[in-house]
């Protein structure tokens, strides 16, 4: 059974043609959302169905540690990400600020937008780096690599890692490698098709504004996180052909029941990502992770998008003038509790306008701040802002 997203509710609505990135934010909301609800349900009943011998080693869920990794960037000394500027195709003269930012390309295609400037997104997967860091892949049976940051001055091997640890342990220990974690020749195999479908995915739902000749890279710092990947020096000195987006992978070992992780490494003048590191994990890269897989790394690769509060610090409106407040905490009466959410004007307008939520109090859309399913964090959705029956 495929897990996919139903984008044809969105068909329906009578969108302004000057609906920029906030709108997309929105959509990228509920479309993660939408799949780690979805997720849920049908690894939920697959559990019942699965064979008691193997049961055990069935992943049923991801536990995001995105949140985690943020925490990991903000030590002092860590360079969260480089800035790169790159240069755009110009939008018609017509509708200059209707043909900037980001659309879903369901709503890019409505009428009237036929001059858009935006295509779909370019993303260009780079595989060097697999199998290729000595201290931070497992490439034999009891190897000891790193996962984030061991302290230097302890022995090699302590502190060690559980990596059957519930919840998952981001890092700063000592992995002892098993024949599950070397990615060999079948899980590349799994690892490529599952990219490609990831870019795939992308390509047909989202629209940027495309980059004018290549895309430059600055390679100033190793990309990404966990030791993060050094950038080839031709993406510095020539820039990556017919490329919006660069996503270096890797498949270092996780702990618990994480599948994968992904950050942005490198972002434009204007804020916008054009370069990431996603890790997954060669244990997870079997065929009865395969779906959990799928939903996985598009949860994933949103982070690198936009679900990352670096990102949140750069959201601009259609005059690319940086937004003075992308969101607010509030006090939920009916949950008794701080909470957070987006307040931008047209993540409110829509979302109003989909739950039909008319009232006043809704002042704006909730982002979690607790656990389930490996969402809790900042920069994921609670369960209860988009019910069940949202999940296709």
């Amino acid at each position: 059974m495929e897990i996919s997203v139903r984008r044809g509710s969105w068909v329906g609505f009578r969108f302004d043609s000057k609906l920029q990135f906030v709108a997309v934010l929105l959509e990228l909301l509920l479309i993660l959302s939408w799949f780690e609800a979805a997720t849920g349900k049908y690894l939920e009943e697959q559990q019942h169905q699965k064979d008691p011998e193997r049961g055990s080693r069935n992943i049923v869920s991801h536990s995001c540690i995105h949140d985690q990794i943020l925490e990991e960037r903000r030590r002092p000394g860590r360079k969260v990400y480089s800035v790169t500027p790159q240069v755009y195709e110009k939008p018609s003269i017509a509708n200059p600020l209707h043909n900037r930012g980001r659309a879903l390309l369901s709503i890019s295609n409505l009428p009237g937008e036929r001059g858009n400037a935006k295509q779909p997104i370019r993303i260009y997967l780079n595989y060097d780096a697999v199998g290729h860091s000595p201290d931070r892949d497992c490439r034999n049976v009891g190897d000891i690599v790193k996962l984030g940051e061991p302290p230097i001055s302890s022995p090699s091997g302590t502190p060690s890692c559980n990596p059957h640890g519930d919840p998952p342990i981001y890092g700063d220990c000592w992995y002892n490698c098993t024949l599950d974690d070397i990615s060999g020749e079948d899980k590349r195999r799994r690892l490529r098709k599952a990219l490609g479908q990831t870019a795939d995915w992308f390509k047909r739902a989202l629209a940027v504004e495309p980059v004018k000749g290549n895309l430059r890279l600055s390679g100033y710092s190793a990309c990404g996180q966990d030791g993060g990947v050094q950038l080839p020096r031709e993406y510095v000195e020539e820039g990556v052909v017919d490329a919006d987006l660069v996503l270096l992978v890797t498949t270092r070992p996780t702990t618990g029941n994480t599948l994968a992780w992904a950050v942005a490494c490198e972002r434009d003048q204007w804020g916008r990502a054009i370069a990431g590191h996603v890790n997954v994990a060669p244990r997870h890269l079997t065929a009865e992770a395969e779906t959990l897989l799928s939903a996985t790394l598009i949860h994933e690769v949103m982070h690198v998008l936009g679900f990352d509060p670096h990102a949140f610090a750069h959201f601009r409106d259609e005059r690319k003038r940086r937004r003075n407040q992308v969101t607010d905490q509030v006090m939920d009466e009916k949950l008794g509790r701080m909470v957070t959410r987006v307040v931008l004007p047209r993540v409110v307008m829509h979302s109003r306008y989909h739950y039909g939520a008319f009232s006043e109090n809704f002042t704006g859309l909730e982002l979690e701040d607790g656990g389930g399913r490996g969402t809790s964090g900042f920069y994921h959705i609670p369960p209860h802002t988009i019910p069940h029956k949202h999940a296709c």
